[in-house]
Parts: C-alpha cells; sequence; structure tokens
C-alpha cells in the first residue's frame, strides 16, 4: 500500500483507500494529530464514509476529547446504524461521560449485532454497575469470562459487582484471579484492597494497597484507600500523608481534600480542615459534600451561624442520598407560621432526634399545629414534648401541612427568633410508675450510678467511641455507690457478676428513660442515652474518644446543650484508662451528687 501523497498546499493525494490506510497507520502509530488532520480532509469531501466518521470519532476518544468523540461516532452510526464496532465506541464515549444509562443501551444494541466479542459484554457490566445494576453487571461480566477465559479486567469488573451485592469472598477471588492473569494489575489489586478491607481483613488490604504503589508509587487512588485504611485505624499521620502526596499529584482531587479534612478533623485541628475545605470550594464550589464537612468543622468550634448553613449542603451530599424525602409542604425557611402548620421529621440516628427535639417547644409558640415524625423506638417517649400537636411514627400516613422542616435544620431556621441554642435543664420526661418499679430494684440506699459502656456495633466507629468493659472495672471499686447496667444487648457480667441489670428490663426508649431517670447518676460513652440523660435533666458523665462528635466542641468539660452534663475526653487515641480514671477520682470527691433523685 502506498501512504497518501501531500501537494504542495497540503492536501492530501492518492486514492481514498490508500488515504484511509494512513489515518489507520498514523493512529496505530499514536499520532493523532496526524490521525484527525487526514480524516478531517477526507470528510470535508467525502462526508457520506462512515467509517472515516469512526475512526476520528475513535482518535478523539483516545486522546480525551469524548464531546468530540461523541458527535463523530454519532455521524458513523447514522451512515451505518448496524455497525456493531461503532456501538460499541460510542458507548465508550457515553461511559467515560457519565452517561451510563445512554452506554447500556449502546452496548445492548451492539451485543444485538455482534454477541461474540468479549469486549463489548465486559464494558457493558461496568456501565451497568455505575447505573446502579449490580446484579446484571455480574451477568454481563460473567458472560464476558464465558467467551474469553483468561480476561483480567472482566475478572476486575465482576469483583466490583460483587462488592456492590456484599458478596466480599467472591468478589476477592475476581480480584486475585485478575491479578494471577496479570501480576501488575493495579487496579485489581486496589480494589482487592478494598474488599479485604470490607470483609475485615484489614492487615492484608493493608499490604495489598502496599503492593499497588510499590508497582505504581503515583497511583491516586491506592494513596487514597490506603489513608483511608490508616484514618480507619487510627493511624491519622499516616493517613494524612498519603492524602498530602495525593494532592501533590493531583492538587484538584476533590476526594484528597475530603478525606484529608476529614483526617485533620479526627486530630482535632477543625481549622486546618476549614482552611482545606475552603480551598476545595474555591475550585469546586458546588461540592456538597466537602460542604457539609465544612459545616461540621465549624461547628465543632462553636462557629454555629456559618456552620449550620454549609450543614444544609449535607441534603445534596451523595452520604444523604438515601435519606432524601419529598413532601407536599413548602420548606420552611423562616416563614411567617402563625395559624399555620408544619410537618418537622426526624432525619438522623435517635440521639440526634433527642438532642434536637428541644427546638419542637419553640416552634410551637410560633406555629398553629406541629406534626412531629420520629422513628418507631422514639415515639412513646417524644409524647412527653411539650407543643407536639400531633405525633407519627415513621411510616404512619402524614397529614398535609402548610411547611416542613428536617429537625436538624431547624437550629439554623429559628436561630433569629429563639437564640441560636436552647438550653432547658430538662424537656424529656419518664413515666414516674415506671420510674418508681425502676428504683425498688435498687438493692441498696447508696447513689445509684448507671454505666453504659459500648454503643451501637453496626456503626463502623463505634470501636472508637466503646470503652472495653475491663477499663470499666476501675469505677467498680468505688464502694460507695450501688452501680447499674443500663447496657443494652451485652452481658454486665463481663464488667461484674454483682452489677444490677436494668439493660435486660429497657425494651425500648421509654423502659430506657425511667430507668436512667431512677439513678443518680450516668456514666455512659457517647451514645443516645448519653442524650436521653441530658433531655431528662440528669447528672451524665460522657466518655469521649480522642476525637469526640462536633456537638461536644473542643477542649470543654461542659457542653453547652446539656447543663447537667459532664465531659471526659481521651488525651490519647485509644486509651481509655485515663478517661476512667478521672471518673473514679471524681467519684471519690463526690461530684455529681450534689442533686439527688
Amino acid at each position: 500500500m502506498k501512504p497518501a501523497q501531500h501537494e504542495p498546499s497540503g492536501s492530501l493525494v492518492g486514492s481514498l483507500a490508500d488515504i484511509l490506510a494512513s489515518a489507520q497507520s498514523a493512529f496505530d502509530k499514536g499520532d493523532h494529530a496526524r490521525t484527525e488532520e487526514i480524516l478531517r480532509q477526507v470528510l470535508e469531501a467525502h462526508p457520506q464514509i462512515a467509517a472515516a466518521w469512526k475512526l476520528r470519532g475513535i482518535n478523539a476518544l483516545r486522546i480525551g476529547l469524548e464531546d468530540d468523540a461523541e458527535t463523530f461516532l454519532e455521524q458513523s452510526l447514522r451512515l451505518d446504524p448496524e455497525d456493531a464496532g461503532t456501538l460499541f465506541h460510542l458507548g465508550n464515549a457515553y461511559l467515560k461521560d457519565s452517561a451510563f444509562t445512554q452506554a447500556v443501551d449502546l452496548y445492548q444494541r451492539s451485543i444485538a449485532i455482534r454477541a461474540d466479542i468479549p469486549e463489548t459484554h465486559n464494558n457493558l457490566s461496568a456501565a451497568l454497575r455505575l447505573a446502579g445494576r449490580p446484579s446484571d453487571a455480574e451477568a454481563a461480566a460473567q458472560q464476558a469470562l464465558r467467551l474469553e477465559r483468561n480476561y483480567g479486567e472482566a475478572e476486575n469488573n465482576l469483583g466490583l459487582a460483587l462488592c456492590d451485592l456484599g458478596r466480599y469472598p467472591e468478589a476477592i477471588h475476581c480480584f486475585e484471579r485478575a491479578i494471577q492473569i496479570d501480576r501488575e494489575n493495579v487496579e485489581a489489586l486496589n480494589n482487592l484492597g478494598v474488599a479485604l478491607d470490607a470483609s475485615g481483613e484489614v492487615d492484608k488490604a493493608k499490604e495489598t494497597f502496599v503492593q499497588a504503589l510499590a508497582l505504581q508509587p503515583k497511583n491516586i487512588d491506592a494513596k487514597l484507600n490506603l489513608g483511608n485504611l490508616y484514618r480507619k485505624t487510627g493511624q491519622l499521620t499516616d493517613a494524612a500523608q498519603q492524602y498530602s502526596e495525593a494532592l501533590e499529584l493531583n492538587p484538584g482531587d476533590l476526594r484528597a481534600y475530603a478525606n484529608l479534612g476529614l483526617t485533620l478533623i479526627n486530630k482535632n485541628q477543625p481549622e486546618g480542615a476549614i482552611a482545606l475545605y475552603e480551598k476545595a470550594l474555591a475550585l469546586a464550589p458546588e461540592t456538597p459534600d466537602i460542604r457539609m464537612s465544612l459545616g461540621i468543622a465549624q461547628l465543632m468550634l462553636g462557629y454555629f451561624d456559618d456552620g449550620w448553613r454549609n450543614y444544609e449542603a449535607r441534603w445534596q451530599a451523595t452520604s444523604f442520598t438515601a435519606k432524601r424525602r419529598s413532601f407536599a409542604g413548602t420548606p420552611w425557611t423562616g416563614q411567617p407560621l402563625a395559624g399555620k402548620s408544619i410537618l418537622v421529621y426526624a432525619e438522623q440516628g435517635f440521639g440526634d432526634t433527642i438532642q434536637f427535639a428541644r427546638y419542637l417547644p419553640l416552634i410551637a409558640q410560633q406555629a398553629g399545629e406541629v406534626v412531629f415524625e420520629c422513628q418507631k423506638a422514639l415515639k412513646s417517649l417524644c409524647s412527653s414534648l411539650d407543643g407536639v400537636t400531633k405525633l407519627l411514627a415513621r411510616g404512619e400516613a402524614l397529614p398535609e401541612t402548610d411547611f416542613q422542616i428536617p429537625l436538624m435544620s431547624l437550629p439554623l431556621r429559628m436561630a433569629e427568633f429563639a437564640g441560636h441554642m436552647p438550653t432547658a435543664t430538662q424537656y424529656l420526661r419518664a413515666a414516674g410508675d415506671a420510674t418508681e418499679g425502676f428504683r425498688q430494684r435498687l438493692q441498696t440506699e447508696k447513689p445509684s450510678v448507671g454505666l453504659v459502656w459500648s454503643g451501637n456495633p453496626d456503626r463502623q466507629d463505634d470501636w472508637i467511641r466503646s470503652c472495653p468493659p475491663t477499663a470499666m472495672r476501675l469505677l467498680l471499686d468505688q464502694r460507695d455507690y450501688e452501680f447499674v447496667s443500663l447496657q443494652f444487648g451485652a452481658t454486665p457480667s463481663e464488667l461484674s457478676p454483682d452489677i444490677v441489670d436494668f439493660g435486660a428490663l429497657c425494651r425500648d426508649f421509654t423502659d430506657t428513660a425511667a430507668a436512667v431517670d431512677a439513678l443518680d447518676l450516668i456514666i455512659t460513652v457517647d451514645t443516645a442515652t448519653a442524650h436521653l440523660a441530658g433531655a431528662l435533666g440528669k447528672n451524665v458523665w460522657v466518655m469521649l474518644g480522642h476525637h469526640a462528635d462536633w456537638r461536644y466542641l473542643m477542649n470543654r468539660t461542659d457542653s453547652p446543650w446539656y447543663p447537667t452534663m459532664r465531659l471526659y475526653r481521651q488525651e490519647k487515641f485509644g486509651h481509655w484508662d485515663s478517661v476512667v480514671e478521672a471518673c473514679a477520682r471524681d467519684l471519690r470527691s463526690g461530684l455529681g451528687m450534689t442533686d439527688r433523685a
């Protein structure tokens, strides 16, 4: 074949077949500028050649010009609608452009014409998974592997689909197969590390990420995942280093900004996190996850005006997708409420609902009718709230109201009306007869102390917030007190065989409220029980991990939310002994016993 020649003017001469062959040759050599120039001239003279549009689109896609690729490939498809290759490459363009549904359609059309191409099934799997269809993605990847057994990329995509389905052992096998096929498959190594981490094999996950970085030291995904693993295991300095290195490699990587900011928050450095988040938002102002995190850092420092305003971005954040709901009422942003009805609905955990229920009596002073929707487990307890016209559990039919607002948006919307932080000593009440029933179960006349040492085991960070029972035993040496377990779902004998067990008698929050109300003091880790005790106006000491939740602010031993709450903070990550010793010392001094029930 003779290569295409140029006239002095630069235009191509030679047969059309030779010219197209020259374009293909330039493309194969990676000379994408030359490929584009040849095809542009061909198509100016012969705009009906589908193959030229097709190659021009593939060339544009290769150099990252997705929009141009889509334009060129769509033109090729108009000229030759049954070309499976064009459908495949156009699907690739849409996949790169994050148009996953369109990519799925194009791959399926390509398969309808040529079902024997493993790459099409493989890419269909990727598009299906990203479109939120992991089961279909699994089937597509399996078909690719039936067509080509040793297909590492398909094993990788099958593993990703299985991860989305929560089938981590199977996913691990797929990623290991992909690595057997190609020992330097860094993407599969990275995904294997994620699956191992999700399966609880933290040490193996760490080794896998390190192996990936040994092969590709500048792989940002592996750095971020290794950083996430370090942060999860409390190695915050190492985590920060990985995220910082990722930012050096790509100063615009928003994931690195988000994770480094979170690590700084975990290190009790919210000022540094704020500076980082503001830098990220200067690059990408419409990034709700980062704006929400900025709000949390500001709330940690007590910057409530800015903090609540930025925390509103949670409703656009990916982490809140499952919490979004739709209501008929107009969102309340401070409009006059006289004679109007408003729905307030709980949005997050039990502790959040208990903490922010304090705003309901205040909004009731403005509104004609307040409808409050809470979690089913809290409905009976919340019946003691003042000002609530109608109380409903989530799942019950809601009446139409003029306005609606999520519970944790009330601090922002009510700031100008009610001050920044309502601090009523008590705004929830326990049932008196039930309280008396628990009092009757106490075995001595000594001051009574309720203990909670573990939180919700389903929370990813529970191991950080929960205190080992062995560390709590120091408290039991204080012989002037009667100790009671309020721990739910645990055997109190792991703390002491002699401890009175109220936890086993608590079927719901109403029972727990009565049990708490029967005692003189509650000592608890950061759980809903801490908020419950504070809302009941009981003396409560909260033992906090080195990084405490934003609501406990910084460097304080008191809480602006609960006048009867005292805070005990870890001095060093994971070290509970000093916290328990401080509580024991204060028990010996009689602190907190002046207002015995």
